[in-house]
C-alpha cells in the first residue's frame, strides 16, 4: 500500500466529517510527498471546539476503518492541534469521528473514488509542489451528490 493510499483515506475523512458537521468544503492539496486540506475550522466561530476535535481526528479514523489501524506520524499534527485548541488526545476522539464516516460510508468511498482519480489524473501533468489535487468546490460537490444519494434511499 502506498503513503498516497493512506493519504487519500486520511483527508477523505476530513472533508466528509468537516462537512457532515456543517464546515465549509476545503481545498485538498499534495504539498512535499503528502496530502493535506486547507480546513481553517477553527476560525469558524460557529464550529464547536468538540466539533472541531472531530474532525482533527477525522482523519486517523479514516485510515482505522480501511486499514486496521493509523499512522502516529502522519496524524501527529492532528494531534497537536487537538492538544493546542485544548483537546486531550486524538484517541479520545476518534469513536466520534469513527461514527460519523460509517453513518456517511456512501460519501467516504466517493471521496476517496474522486481524490484517488484526480491523484491519478496528477500523473499525466507536470506536478508543481504544491498543487491541489481537488479545489473546495469539487470536494462540496461530491457532499452534495452523496446527500441527495442518502436522501433517496428508502
Amino acid at each position: 500500500m502506498s503513503i498516497g493510499e493512506r493519504g487519500i483515506w486520511h483527508e477523505s475523512g476530513h472533508s466528509v466529517v468537516a462537512l457532515s458537521l456543517g464546515s465549509p468544503a476545503a481545498d485538498i492539496w499534495f504539498k512535499n510527498g503528502n496530502f493535506e486540506a486547507t480546513h481553517n475550522i477553527a476560525h469558524y466561530p460557529e464550529v464547536s471546539l468538540h466539533h472541531i476535535y472531530a474532525v482533527l481526528a477525522a482523519g486517523a479514523a479514516s485510515e482505522k476503518l480501511k486499514f486496521g489501524d493509523y499512522n502516529l506520524a502522519g496524524s501527529s499534527a492532528d494531534a497537536a492541534r487537538i492538544s493546542e485548541l485544548g483537546g486531550t488526545t486524538i484517541e479520545d476522539y476518534l469513536p466520534e469521528a469513527t461514527e460519523i464516516l460509517e453513518a456517511h460510508r456512501h460519501e467516504l468511498e466517493m471521496m476517496v473514488g474522486e481524490l484517488r482519480s484526480k491523484y491519478a489524473q496528477s500523473f499525466l501533468n507536470e506536478r508543481p509542489n504544491p498543487f491541489r489535487v481537488m479545489s473546495a468546490e469539487e470536494v462540496d460537490a461530491i457532499h452534495k451528490a452523496a446527500t441527495r444519494a442518502e436522501t433517496k434511499t428508502p
